[in-house]
């Protein structure tokens, strides 16, 4: 199904009785040992995939599974049909189309989604004014960095000896899933004191966050049984409205493309070729970078 085409949605209580191919949309789940589900509000509908076809046969079948990673919790589109057992064979399936950024502020009327209340129109344009007049200003992003007491300690010390760049930027820390603290739930607890008092003697403005990036209008779509979420912070991964950039830091190699009007990159492993990215707002531009060996 490309963006252009259309297709009726019929809920899952609607399909008994009813015959012939259909669409249905609902989050994957396993409601019973090794039998996969697709559930809406409505109700839920064993399904099977054993005769959907590959996206490398596309060009030779109308049937298809669009790329991506299809696990329990995440919602997708499915076309099939319901057979006499019960089951839904599924024919095609694949994402929800992404809802274009502007019709999203539009619906939303300035609404913060992080605790910001209402932002004025005139408040977002004169935002986006100062945004486009920082040529200057960038995001330098290390990925798979490694750092214990000590080195934080040293890092601290080479950022302190340089008076402007401790004085006119930024630094962000983000846990990685192999950090120390309390458990392994998203989004991460900030790193503990022991770990970082010694950089913040040299460095007091520095600031710790917590990130990690996925789909689904949500930065972790798995089940909690696989990846536990902090509920009283789940806003923080939800990816919606659609960002104007997502960074996935991991050591997978460097790589920046456009995904739906998307500025998306990976600014590599800086533990294992010393490469990073710079990141300009201004122009959503992305520069990959390494050191010298």
């Amino acid at each position: 199904m490309t963006e252009d085409d259309n297709c009726e949605i019929t809920s899952i209580q609607s399909l008994i009785g009813c015959t012939g191919r259909r669409w249905i949309m609902g989050v994957i789940s396993q409601l019973e040992e090794r039998q996969f589900y697709l559930e809406d509000l409505t109700g839920a509908v064993p399904i099977d995939l054993s005769n959907a076809n590959s996206i490398t046969s596309f060009l030779s079948t109308e049937h298809k599974i669009t790329s991506g990673f299809f696990v329990e919790n995440t919602v997708i589109l499915a076309e099939g049909e319901l057979l006499s057992n019960g089951i839904f064979q599924v024919n095609t399936c694949g994402f929800p189309p992404l809802e274009d950024r502007e019709a999203s502020l539009s619906m939303l009327m300035g609404l913060d989604f992080f605790g910001g209340g209402v932002i004025a129109a005139e408040e977002t344009v004169r935002l986006s004014t100062l945004e486009k007049k920082a040529m200057n200003d960038m995001f330098v992003i290390l990925s798979d960095v490694w750092l214990d007491s000590s080195e934080f300690g040293k890092l601290g010390e080479m950022i302190a000896a340089r008076s402007r760049l401790k004085e006119h930027s930024r630094f962000l820390f983000i846990p990685g899933p192999e950090d120390a603290g309390p458990s392994k739930a998203l989004p991460r607890c900030t790193l503990p004191k022991y770990l970082t008092e010694e950089l913040q003697k040299h460095i007091p403005n520095a600031i710790f966050l917590v990130a990690t990036i996925t789909h689904q209008s949500h930065l972790c779509p798995l089940p909690l049984t696989v990846q536990p979420i902090i509920w009283n912070y789940d806003h923080c991964l939800r990816l919606y409205p659609t960002p104007h950039t997502i960074v996935l830091g991991d050591k997978s190699e460097q790589k920046a493309f456009k995904y739906a009007g998307i500025t998306c990159f990976n600014p590599g492993s800086f533990a294992n070729d010393s490469s990073f990215a710079a990141y300009r707002p201004c122009t959503k531009e992305v520069e990959l970078s390494a050191l010298e060996s």
